[in-house]
């Protein structure tokens, strides 16, 4: 077990060399019927994720014992609203115990709502 933490952490390390930050290693078991962990990545360019991904499932012990259940890309923008709104990973804090993802889709009515009403 420590051989397979070892490495992985070892080739997260690596990764910052390419420019890929790994905010966290969460435990998803018992939370997911098909998934026991997620890994958190983030970079500038999408590039260097796809390397990365690649990479970690090709040479890492953990990679190569893993099948992918589930990977998703996300952009962050400023909010039109609210400028100072930045997540936290972006604002230089700490991450947490735990991670909430939620997708943010506006409705064609959104976008009727006065400015007032759309800063709520």
């Amino acid at each position: 077990r420590d051989a397979v933490t070892d490495d992985a952490a070892m080739f997260f390390k690596q990764q910052e060399e390419r420019g890929v930050a790994v905010r966290g290693l969460y435990d998803v078991a018992g939370l997911r019927a098909d998934a026991d962990f997620m890994i958190w990545t983030h970079a500038e360019r999408v590039e260097a994720l796809q390397a990365t991904y690649a990479d970690f499932r090709r040479t890492t012990i953990l990679g190569r014992a893993c099948a992918p259940v589930w990977s998703s890309v996300g952009l962050h923008r400023p909010a039109e609203f609210n400028k100072s709104h930045i997540p936290a990973f972006l604002a230089g804090e700490e991450p947490g115990a735990y991670i909430c993802v939620y997708p943010f889709v506006r409705s064609h009515e959104w976008y009727l709502l006065p400015d007032d009403e759309r800063r709520r």
